[in-house]
């Protein structure tokens, strides 16, 4: 939750709405998902590793600064490189190996650890290299880091089902073909 005195600076959230005459508007979203409340006003907080998380990019910059320095942010060794190896080391068991190979828009990607990492980039349909990991967010959050490069994506969305579609294959596509 976040209490009263900073609800201001949370985003809203909205959802893309089919119109009667088949167009579409941009509207709020009001819902709730996952056991998390939209409006994160009431407590206590729901904490849980792939949902409800209140950050600012600021933060989040430096978060995924963090673990591109294996786990040293500012001159301070927040995390041990070995913690951070293993976060992005995307193992899955071979039952739930198979039940991922298919997920819509992380083709080519394992995932573990909170943290989807890249292990075939010819399958993932867009722009990518081995090794890169991230997280992409329901309302689309979105952050990748790519090892090699040194190099993160970050981008900061509020619209439901964002996730990896859309916009953000299309600048990761943009970015990394400038690199």
């Amino acid at each position: 939750w976040v209490p009263k005195e900073k609800q201001g600076r949370l985003a809203k959230s909205y959802e893309t709405v089919e119109k009667e005459n088949g167009g579409k508007e941009l509207v709020l979203y009001t819902g709730d998902n996952l056991a998390v409340r939209n409006d994160m006003a009431v407590p206590p907080a729901y904490e849980a590793g792939g949902a409800g998380l209140v950050s600012t990019l600021d933060d989040y910059s430096r978060f995924a600064a963090m673990l591109l320095n294996e786990g040293s942010l500012d001159g301070v060794q927040i995390l041990k490189p070995k913690t951070v190896e293993f976060f992005r080391s995307g193992e899955l068991l071979p039952a739930q190996r198979d039940s991922f190979r298919n997920w819509v828009g992380l083709e080519g990607y394992s995932y573990g650890n909170l943290m989807r990492v890249c292990k075939n980039p010819s399958r993932s349909g867009m722009m990518t290299r081995k090794g890169e990991y991230g997280w992409d967010g329901w309302l689309g959050a979105y952050f990748a880091n790519f090892p090699e490069e040194k190099m993160t994506i970050l981008m900061g969305t509020q619209k439901k089902d964002g996730g990896t579609f859309g916009l953000t294959r299309k600048l990761r596509n943009v970015i990394l073909s400038r690199v």
